[in-house]
């Protein structure tokens, strides 16, 4: 919806400017706005569409999303120095860590034919490659 209402910001700007609902005009600084959230929910929504377009079980890119999740969402933190992106990130640090008491994420990955125990090696996991490697 958000990106549609962008794609038609001079035709919304023409429907608000009826007198019965001038009060609700957005500004440039509201669309701007508008425009810098939009960058950050599509971070998201590019993730989330990948993960629902499998007919078959997708754990094992459990972490590799969280880590996109990070790198996307710190990106966007220093760009916009939103206190709600700021939020975020602290949210899905605490999902995160979940991730760490469930082995089966990690096995997920190890056993998936396309990471293996190369993601984990290639992203500095030594922790995680411990863990592993014990159970």
């Amino acid at each position: 919806m958000l990106h549609r209402a962008i794609e038609l910001e001079n035709s919304v700007d023409l429907w608000i400017s009826d007198d019965d609902i001038k009060d609700y005009k957005l500004s440039a600084e509201d669309w701007k706005e508008l425009k810098d959230f939009h960058k950050c929910l599509e971070t998201f929504s590019e993730i989330e569409v990948l993960l629902q377009a499998h007919n078959y079980p997708t754990l094992w890119m459990c972490i590799a999303s969280y880590n996109n999740f990070f790198v996307a969402v710190d990106d966007l933190c220093t760009i916009y120095h939103n206190l709600h992106l700021k939020a975020g990130f602290i949210k899905l640090e605490k999902y995160y860590e979940v991730t760490n008491d469930c082995p089966a994420s990690f096995s997920a990955t190890v056993l998936c034919t396309k990471y293996k125990l190369d993601y984990f090696i290639k992203n500095g996991f030594k922790n995680e490659i411990v863990i592993i490697k014990r159970t």
